[in-house]
């Protein structure tokens, strides 16, 4: 099977997704350079086609278009999957890819609150991407529900495949033979983009009953976002909070979940996690809220605590539970390391991947040849 993925979306889970399927189908993989350039010590088994991608405002992008065409028709692929939608430009690849089957993964199905990046892209042009897609990929099956009603899209077209694990940062504290000293504190760790849907304020507000039972805890904020949200941590205590609002370099990054005791999603919304998947390599205990696909992930395989979204009490006694159990640590720790090595392993993806694009072949076939064939809703 010859699958030719776009890195339209997150180059972390991009590259690590194109380098899982690798092992069970032939790969072109087109990507930004710039985000290439930034991995290290990687040594890739499949093509890569690393591009100068311009900003969305840029009229280059025209001949962007008729570059990344001319590639994919040349590389004859039995499958085009763009691993994102929310490319303005990509709009208008899509009808002169017809032929073959146009899959697209949606990774959040809703615009999150707050999250003003991601609404810089209009959502009709979003649902033009998805209408003009032939298959739609979501990351489970709440997921696939929630897309049926939202998307113009029949339900027989959206498929389901799990977030895969991004085990690069792993690989690279391996690589760079990273120690995990000993604790001097207890480090609860908040990474990522932060908006108003990530549920920073329950965490801050949760910390003070946490100091009650876990003195010695320090709580690492690390990520870019809202500038007024940003502003708001800098006023927080040092002496608790160690606040890294900017861009984490991939090394640091690395760093801080090694070190890391415990890793905390209190979002108020969610569809999945990439940082929970960042962190399971890690075996990081997580307590998540119970929003999305995310707290069904962390439920399902016992990588953590779930606990109800908004509730800072409730978040702060899962916290505590786990600082003070070390067994439960170790209980999460190990359910990781199993989850790894069994449905969330390369392998198995890897698998799993190959015959939903054989399935995706199939089915396009028979809609082709038949007139009864689902349509878009």
């Amino acid at each position: 099977m010859r699958v030719a993925l776009v890195g339209s979306a997150s180059f972390d889970y991009c590259i690590e997704f194109a380098e899982t399927i690798s092992l069970s189908c032939d790969v072109l993989f087109l990507c930004d350079e710039k985000h290439l350039s930034m991995r290290q010590h990687v040594n890739y088994k499949f093509t890569i086609v690393p591009l100068r991608w311009p900003r969305h405002r840029d009229f280059r992008n025209l001949g962007f278009l008729c570059k990344v065409l001319t590639i994919i028709r040349r590389w004859r692929p039995d499958i085009v999957h763009f691993l994102g939608e929310n490319n303005v430009w990509l709009n208008l690849a899509l009808p002169l890819l017809k032929g073959t089957p146009i899959v697209t993964t949606v990774h959040d199905v809703e615009f999150h609150p707050g999250d003003t990046e991601s609404q810089r892209i209009p959502r009709f042009l979003i649902n033009s991407f998805i209408r003009q897609s032939d298959f739609i990929v979501v990351h489970g099956e709440n997921l696939r529900a929630t897309a049926q009603e939202k998307f113009p899209v029949h339900r027989a077209n959206l498929r389901v495949f799990p977030h895969i694990p991004l085990s690069y940062y792993r690989r690279l504290t391996n690589h760079r033979e990273m120690s995990n000293p000993k604790p001097e504190y207890y480090k609860i760790l908040f990474f990522g983009r932060i908006f108003k849907y990530k549920g920073l304020q329950y965490l801050i507000d949760a910390a003070p009953s946490i100091l009650e039972k876990v003195p010695h805890a320090r709580f690492i904020v690390a990520g870019t976002g809202d500038e007024e949200m940003l502003a708001e941590l800098k006023k927080l205590p040092p002496e608790t909070f160690d606040i890294r609002a900017r861009f984490i370099p991939n090394e640091e990054a690395a760093l801080l979940f090694n070190e890391a005791d415990l890793l905390v999603l209190p979002y108020i919304e969610a569809s999945q996690s990439g940082v929970l998947m960042m962190a399971t390599p890690f075996g990081l205990p997580v307590v998540a809220t119970d929003v999305g696909e995310m707290a069904a992930v962390v439920r399902d395989h016992k990588l953590g605590l779930v606990v109800p979204a908004c509730d800072h009490r409730a978040l702060a006694d899962a916290i505590a539970e786990i600082a003070i159990r070390a067994d439960l640590k170790q209980e999460f720790r190990r359910n990781a390391i199993s989850v790894l090595r069994g449905p969330l392993s390369p392998a198995k993806l890897a698998s799993k991947a190959k015959e939903m694009y054989k399935q995706i072949s199939d089915d396009f076939a028979d809609r082709r040849a038949s007139p009864l064939r689902p349509q878009s809703a």
